[in-house]
């Protein structure tokens, strides 16, 4: 699943915010990953980005807890 990161002004795309499952120590466990045009870096696309991923992936039941 993922979302794209838009620009408000432009409605340019500026990156992609992904929620992933991955495995560590052989367990399942969900992360999140941000892209960003590296023009758009330090703007806070990526913490806004993460933090809209992680409060609609606790919304759908996907994440149990944060790491």
């Amino acid at each position: 699943m993922y979302l794209l990161a838009i620009n408000k002004l432009t409605q340019e795309v500026v990156g992609k915010i992904d929620l992933l499952k991955e495995t560590v120590d052989h367990e399942e466990v969900w992360g999140i990953g941000c892209i960003l045009i590296r023009k758009y870096y330090g703007n806070g696309y990526a913490t806004e980005g993460a933090e809209t991923m992680a409060d609609y992936a606790f919304k759908l039941n996907f994440l149990g807890g944060v790491l």
